[in-house]
């Protein structure tokens, strides 16, 4: 093993502040915010519960207060398990309440696939993610110091195991797709220029209707068909293969920087950016060992020798050696009878009864230069040491260190007694937990995956296959959508038609205006969701059910529309409509026919509360 257990503990450390910061938290924000711009709004007739939601009743999923104050709630616990406050129990904690804070985005008619954001939040949970860079870190070593004690000692595989398991997950969330993908291409052509260029069209449609801030990227539609086959052909092999190649160390780095091209593919030209995906990729990297080597290039030496008898410089060591995630520091205690310390006869024990000294090759700093010289070495220390190289503060700083050295005092004799023991999770919850999101991952999506061809009367005739197929088949009525689910797959054919329902203002002058991308946007904030809705509305069959679904749909867009632009309304127009898919100079979609469906006046559409 090029990186040793401590190395990993490092390195899940790393990943728990990426992960919870870039990830966990801002979808924390998202959901708070979802819960007072979007929840209070949303018409009662979009909701359809999943999973174990369809088990509460409508009343408590659309508690706006309760979900609002769970949501505030969240966002501290992760913010604590963040800076590494009691992690274990903040983060566990934080699982449980975005389990059902999370999903509540889930239940209103499309399901948008971050579920990895709760495995892998149970996964650093779980695992030893705070033994190095937090604040249990620091109140260890704190009270490790105060026992003679400076270092922590790491043994075991839980934290690489936390990784396998999370590298698995991931690789298990591009499986299903991937394979949906191929078998698609090998039956109907998915990977196919035509297919290629609806799909990119079909999006494009979507999020130019539905988004206002849509700006139409560069026309990859029009590329030679060949390009287009290759990137159909190498989304395939990317997503089938992950989870295969993410078990090879060597390759990892490689199938980071592929992961991120791909993603980045995506975001520009799908408008599909995957933000909680992208930075768990800090997994895929040994951060440990590059940081070693970056300090190996630095200076191959550098020492701190202190005075071992003092309780102040064995707490503040410590406390440094809790923070030094890539072994940057070695530490030599004086007057302790540790052998290395006869390496250094250049310091003296008067020297080091006095100050604090670092050896790095044949330079000596002492002092608060040594702490300078501590905080340049240490990567997450850099800004301070900046700040500490300023003249005024440097000044400053040194008549600090010389009264507090001076004042300090040896008050526990020079008798460390080695290594603090980690203390952590056992390696079987890491596994427990690894393995409970796993087979529910594998096994929900390979259900959903298998689901079609479960229906076939073929299958259901076979008497071994059939109690099989029947179990499948009920598996995926239930729609088991949360926390696991087979993530999209957009392996069906994209036909080169659209057919959807669309809401216009009638104008007291006889014209027509569509309802605004902004109206849709205020509404829902997802244009997928909204292309759900329409699609599926226009799609129902007629009668009062999918009239009160119409109703609800336009009094809230009535609602969210630029109070000038209704100035002149006198009633709003539902209609079911067809457009063809174009590559061709000019729109993106050509209108091919309209059927009138429904027509409000617009005093049914006024919200008694605000008079709109």
């Amino acid at each position: 093993m090029v990186t040793n257990a401590r190395g990993w503990a490092a390195n899940l450390a790393m990943f728990r502040v990426v992960f919870l910061s870039c990830v966990a938290l801002p979808w924390g924000l998202r959901c708070y915010h979802w819960t007072v711009s979007i929840l209070p709004h949303l018409p009662r007739t979009v909701w359809q519960p999943i999973s174990f939601y369809q088990l509460i009743p409508l009343d408590v999923l659309c508690n706006t207060s309760l979900a609002r104050a769970l949501a505030l709630a969240n966002i501290f616990l992760i913010g604590l398990a963040i800076i590494g406050f009691r992690t274990r129990l903040t983060l566990s904690v934080a699982t449980f309440v975005s389990f059902y804070v999370f999903g509540l985005m889930e239940n209103i008619g499309k399901v948008d696939h971050f579920h990895h954001v709760i495995w892998f939040m149970a996964m650093v949970a779980c695992g030893p993610s705070a033994l190095l860079f937090s604040v249990d870190a620091v109140i260890q070593a704190y009270k490790g110091a105060d026992q003679g004690t400076m270092e922590q000692e790491f043994s075991g595989k839980e934290a690489l195991w936390t990784f396998r398991y999370i590298w698995i997950l991931l690789g298990l969330l591009y499986l299903g797709p991937g394979l949906a993908k191929l078998e698609s291409a090998i039956r109907t052509n998915w990977a196919g220029a035509t297919n290629m260029q609806n799909l990119v069209l079909r999006k494009w449609v979507e999020l130019s209707w539905y988004d206002p801030h849509f700006t139409l990227p560069p026309r990859v539609d029009r590329l030679p068909r060949l390009f287009m086959q290759t990137m159909g052909w190498s989304a395939i092999a990317f997503e089938s293969g992950f989870v295969f190649v993410v078990l090879f160390r060597f390759l990892r780095p490689a199938l980071a920087l592929i992961g991120i091209l791909f993603h980045v593919w995506n975001g520009v030209f799908l408008g599909i950016w995957f933000t909680t995906i992208v930075p768990v990729y800090a997994c895929l990297l040994d951060w440990a060992a590059l940081g070693r080597a970056w300090n190996h290039r630095r200076s191959k030496s550098f020492v701190v020798v202190y005075d071992g008898g003092c309780e102040l410089c064995r707490r503040t060591i410590a406390i440094l050696k809790s923070i030094d995630l890539f072994d940057g520091l070695t530490i030599v205690a004086g007057f302790s009878g540790d052998a290395r310390r006869d390496q250094f006869p250049q310091i003296t024990d008067e020297m080091l009864a006095r100050d604090l000294y670092v050896v790095r090759g044949q330079e000596l700093s002492a002092g608060y230069d040594a702490y300078v010289k501590m905080a340049e070495r240490l990567i997450i220390l850099w800004p301070l040491a900046v700040i500490m190289r300023l003249p005024p503060v440097a000044t400053a700083g040194r008549g600090i260190y010389r009264r507090i050295a001076e004042a300090r005092k040896c008050t526990v004799p020079a008798s460390p007694r080695g290594s603090l023991a980690a203390r952590w999770a056992p390696s079987n919850v890491v596994h427990w937990t690894g393995i409970i999101l796993s087979a529910g991952q594998l096994g929900v999506s390979g259900i959903l995956l298998l689901y079609p061809h479960s229906q076939s009367p073929r299958v259901l005739s076979e008497k071994w296959l059939a109690p099989v197929a029947r179990v499948f088949n009920g598996v995926a009525r239930r729609r088991p959508n949360w926390p696991f689910d087979l993530y999209p797959t957009f392996a069906g054919v994209t036909p080169g038609e659209v057919f959807t329902a669309e809401s216009r203002w009638a104008l007291a002058d006889g014209s027509e205006k569509v309802a605004s991308p902004d109206a849709y946007w205020r509404t829902f904030a997802n244009p997928g969701l909204t292309w759900n809705i329409t699609s599926q509305l226009a799609n129902e069959l007629p009668g009062e059910q999918k009239r009160a679904k119409a109703l609800d749909l336009v009094k809230a867009l009535w609602l969210a529309e630029d109070p000038e632009k209704g100035k002149s309304v006198v009633a709003v127009r539902v209609f079911e409509v067809r457009y063809k898919l174009q590559s061709a100079p000019g729109p993106l979609a050509a209108l091919l026919e309209e059927t009138l469906i429904f027509s409000f006046p617009v005093s049914e559409l006024k919200d008694h509360e605000t008079g709109r």
